[in-house]
């Protein structure tokens, strides 16, 4: 049970408002943000085309078959199949 010193900086939110608006940051976001724009455009297009696909099995199918081994960023794409896949 919370103290009640703890209690006194609370502020209650009226309704219909947030506190938090833009949730807490998506780590796939964060970890796309953080590479060069080059790199941003061909991961973005690689995900991008695995959201055309029917069904999550297929998605993630297309995203480990996409040549990561040259690819500096391929963790990001690890990243997205681990969140495709739950």
């Amino acid at each position: 049970m919370p103290n009640e010193n703890s209690l006194k900086n609370l502020i209650p939110c009226k309704k219909g408002e947030t506190r938090n608006p833009n949730g807490r940051p998506r780590k796939l976001s964060r970890a796309i943000k953080a590479i060069p724009k080059d790199a941003q455009e061909k991961i973005y297009t690689i995900l991008y085309t695995a959201l055309t696909f029917n069904n999550v099995q297929e998605a993630t199918e297309y995203i480990r078959q996409q040549d990561c081994t040259d690819f500096r960023y391929g963790f990001i794409l690890q990243i997205a199949i681990r969140e495709l896949a739950g």
